[in-house]
């Protein structure tokens, strides 16, 4: 099983159910407070505080703590891939 990044476009694809991404809840998932709290602003903004708590909370256990050697490795894995656009 593959471990995918999910940022803030990704997690509200799987909410909003699109067939290209509902495949990816079967791998592994990792993100950062950082993008769950721009899906939070989104969808307070959107759809009420309770919503935006609730996938708050629902996505909140698959944040991974930022560490340098993370953001090094990060980094280093973009460079190879440049050609492909990654964020």
């Amino acid at each position: 099983m593959n471990d995918y990044f999910f940022d803030t476009y990704a997690f509200h694809e799987i909410i909003v159910k699109n067939p290209n991404y509902i495949r990816y809840l079967k791998s592994g998932i990792i993100t950062t407070k950082l993008n769950l709290m721009e899906l939070h602003y989104i969808f307070l903004s959107r759809y009420g505080k309770e919503a935006a708590d609730n996938c708050f909370d629902r996505f909140s256990k698959y944040c991974i703590k930022i560490t340098d050697d993370i953001i090094k490795k990060a980094n280093f894995f973009r460079l190879l891939h440049k050609n492909r656009r990654f964020s």
